[in-house]
């Protein structure tokens, strides 16, 4: 199982250090995956998706301080740049 630092669970509030890898974090009425800034996490291979009160926004807030491969709009077509293997995908709606 993953632990990850986000508002919604606060799993690991506080905690630095966090490695938040292959995880599907959907439709949770806040962003997606939420990393407080400098907690010095990692953050790759993930899906995020936001349905707050307006329907759309981001899947990710991630401050600073913290290393995450690239955010992929989904629904954008063919990924142009050569993939790494640390893609995020975001599931954003445009209103």
């Amino acid at each position: 199982s993953v632990v990850f630092l986000c508002r919604l669970c606060r799993l690991c509030k506080g905690l630095i250090s966090n490695r938040i890898e292959s995880n599907q974090a959907m439709y949770n009425g806040n962003f997606g995956i939420a990393v407080q800034a400098s907690s010095k996490s990692l953050i790759v291979k993930n899906m995020a998706g936001w349905s707050g009160p307006s329907g759309y926004g981001s899947g990710y807030s991630i401050g600073a301080g913290n290393t995450y491969g690239p955010i992929i709009l989904l629904g954008n077509g063919q990924i142009a740049t050569p993939a790494t293997g640390w893609e995020n995908f975001d599931d954003y709606t445009i209103p």
